[in-house]
């Protein structure tokens, strides 16, 4: 699925930070793509990968259906396009 924010890329991270804490999810990691390519000399718009979920709800259902490990937890994709 894919959706465009009307708020600007960091103001669209943080609310997503903001509603996953809420919502008493745990944050797993956040993957920073934008910074790791200037780490390599490269440039890239903003560009950051947020991992989050509930282990009380994942871990069952992956102890029921295995493979569901390589959907969970959840990811969610933000970027900003090259134009702006």
């Amino acid at each position: 699925m894919k959706t465009h924010s009307a708020f600007d890329y960091q103001q669209t991270r943080e609310r997503l930070l903001q509603a996953v804490s809420k919502n008493g999810l745990v944050l797993f990691g956040e993957f920073d793509h934008a910074k790791a390519a200037r780490d390599a000399g490269l440039g890239m718009p903003p560009t950051t990968v947020l991992v989050f979920g509930n282990p009380r709800g994942g871990t069952p259902l992956m102890l029921a259906h295995p493979d569901l490990a390589l959907d969970l937890p959840f990811r969610v994709l933000i970027s900003q396009l090259p134009d702006g």
